[in-house]
């Protein structure tokens, strides 16, 4: 592998199913890029310490050597196993923090470069700290963009209700959306497995929510 370029190892396919009336299961896509950083974007829940553990040992990953650990926003199924990483950088939505401090204002259009390859974006709507992890060169993907539940999953192109029910704010999410599919060949969504982009895919969005 190019030491340009990065290769993307989805861990886990996340998911959300319906167990009754009421309720439902959920998990959230977590997905490793290794290249000249070690990057683990939406570690899981406080419930999944002993999977991931498990997944990344199968890889021969020390949990030591990881650089980065994302979580796209604040919700506990995307973060709660931040716990395992206490020398990475950990980027939680728009917070940065390491043993020392390190400041950048997340929340403009001005993106946080991990290297010339990584940029970090800020993609609202989901709720107000979502970001996006956009990477520019990965090894049989192209462009790549870990969105988080900015998109829940591939179907939620055509049936937007399933992003639309957990939105703090369709309009910016939208907005969000539609940056992201301009950005990217391939989206890893928050709830499902990665993604091709339609080649209408702006055209899709547009069409399917009537903006």
């Amino acid at each position: 592998m190019n030491c340009t370029t990065y290769e993307l190892l989805v861990l886990r396919n996340g998911w959300t199913k319906p167990l009754d009336e009421h309720t439902f299961s959920s998990a959230c896509t977590i997905s490793l890029l290794l290249g000249q950083k070690r990057i683990l974007v939406d570690p899981g829940g406080p419930w999944d310490t002993d999977m991931l553990r498990s997944l990344l040992h199968q890889r021969n990953i020390e949990i030591s050597s990881i650089d980065y650990v994302i979580c796209t926003h604040e919700h506990v199924d995307h973060m709660g196993s931040l716990c395992l990483f206490p020398d990475a950088t950990q980027i939680v939505g728009t917070t940065l923090s390491t043993r020392g401090a390190i400041h950048h204002n997340f929340c403009t259009d001005k993106p946080y470069e991990i290297d010339s390859n990584i940029k970090i974006v800020y993609t609202p709507g989901h709720a107000d700290c979502d970001i996006s992890v956009v990477v520019l060169n990965v090894h049989s993907y192209g462009r790549v963009a870990i969105a988080g539940d900015i998109f829940e999953c591939e179907e939620d192109l055509k049936s937007p209700e399933l992003w639309r029910t957990s939105s703090a704010n369709t309009r910016i999410q939208q907005f969000s959306r539609e940056k992201l599919i301009n950005e990217a060949d391939f989206i890893v969504p928050g709830h499902g497995p990665l993604f091709k982009v339609p080649e209408d895919g702006k055209q899709l969005l547009l069409s399917v929510h009537g903006t």
